[in-house]
């Protein structure tokens, strides 16, 4: 754009009101983003922290609400994994992060907007009347490194986001690479019973699988389980006939064996 420079106050008053109008464009995109940044995080680790303690005062629930079976022993455990994928999304998102960065950002163009509008206050005291070349050029070398610093918060910004999605990236990669592995490993599920002695027929099932009958055991080991928890169920005959059922829950890990005792009553 050209100036006229015939009349330099003028001149340097338009580039000033352009140069600012230029940089609070800047700021107020760090401003929009970093509200809906602001909400979302906050949203996030509120419902998270909801939803983890659900699945932790809800064993307590289940010994005092009447629920459905599959209900009371699943909701738990559901409540913990949605509350972990929230908080995971939020870093592998850049959500809280990306919050930080545009704050931090925000503040350094205010810092910088602040730095020039006092620089240029200075030197415009100081030019002399009428404004000579070398006053028009102090003030023109301000403008030059308003916009720089201002440009290098921006460019800094942006490199902390790229080397913060690279890493993550990996992070991520690593983590589905270590669970693709550790869902190939095979887990078994050892059951044991325990006050047997005055109950026959006695039957364990896992999940929505078929009863199997022990017969003379009282054990039982179930391969090649799923990495996830299981419900392990149980049935029985007191020699008067009355039925007894109830069910367990056991937390599975791969490649290990894991040990869960029956006691009937």
């Amino acid at each position: 754009m050209l100036y006229d420079w015939t009349q330099p106050t003028a001149a340097l008053e338009l580039i000033k009101e352009k140069i600012l109008t230029s940089i609070k464009d800047e700021e107020n995109w760090y401003v929009r983003h970093r509200r809906w940044h602001s909400i979302y995080s906050r949203s996030t680790r509120i419902i998270a922290i909801l939803l983890f303690t659900l699945g932790l005062i809800w064993p307590i629930l289940n010994a005092n609400l009447k629920l459905d079976e599959k209900l009371k022993v699943d909701m738990g455990y559901i409540s913990l994994s949605i509350g972990g994928l929230l908080l995971l999304l939020d870093k592998f998102l850049g959500v809280s992060s990306g919050y930080v960065r545009f704050y931090i950002a925000e503040l350094d163009i205010k810092k910088h907007t602040a730095d020039f509008i006092g620089n240029w206050d200075i030197e415009s005291v100081k030019a002399s009347i009428p404004m000579t070349k070398e006053n028009v050029l102090a003030l023109l070398n301000i403008v030059k490194q308003f916009r720089e610093s201002v440009f290098t918060t921006i460019q800094v910004e942006t490199g902390a986001w790229a080397t913060e999605f690279q890493t993550q990236t990996g992070e991520l990669y690593e983590l589905f690479k270590k669970k693709q592995s550790e869902s190939l490993k095979p887990a078994n599920i050892s059951v044991n019973i325990e006050n047997y002695s005055n109950y026959k027929d006695i039957e364990v099932g896992i999940d929505d699988d078929p009863f199997e009958k022990l017969g003379a055991t009282t054990s039982i080991i179930f391969r090649n389980v799923s990495i996830q928890p299981h419900l392990v169920k149980i049935k029985a005959a007191k020699h008067d006939n009355t039925m007894v059922t109830f069910s367990k829950n056991a937390n599975v890990n791969s490649d290990k064996t894991t040990e869960l005792v029956l006691a009937l009553p």
